[in-house]
């Protein structure tokens, strides 16, 4: 690869790496990747897993936290920040889960519309 990676695509498998970083990463993609990886040393096993089960699972308690470094390591794709009609501003907002809301922002009339398929065409009436 070369030394100036800048502008350039790494689609290689997120799957492994190698067992040990030296220096700073070549691109995005290598620097979510180590990020992630942070993230894992950080926790390497859930202190909790035994209050999961039997009584003490009525009342959990607030499972371990840790701090990100790298907002990208959280994401699932680099394009979290990338801006478009469809994803809006392209401003991740940490914390804030929009699935846990009210499913009303999502509710549609869909009186007098035409069946289709999940693709979108027209399902015959004969």
């Amino acid at each position: 690869m070369a030394a100036n990676n800048e502008g350039k695509n790494d689609n290689r498998s997120t799957v492994g790496g190698p067992a040990h970083q030296e220096g700073k990463p070549a691109n995005e993609f290598t620097a979510k990747l180590a990020a992630a990886q942070e993230l894992a040393v950080a926790m390497p096993f859930n202190a909790r897993k035994a209050r999961e089960y039997g009584k003490d699972s009525v009342c959990p308690e607030q499972g371990q936290v840790v701090q990100v470094a790298e907002l990208s390591a959280t994401g699932s794709t680099l394009t979290e920040t990338s801006h478009s009609e469809k994803t809006g501003v392209g401003e991740p907002l940490p914390g804030f889960n929009p699935a846990s809301e009210s499913l009303v922002r999502v509710r549609v009339d869909s009186s007098d519309q035409g069946l289709t398929t999940n693709q979108g065409v027209a399902v015959a009436d004969n």
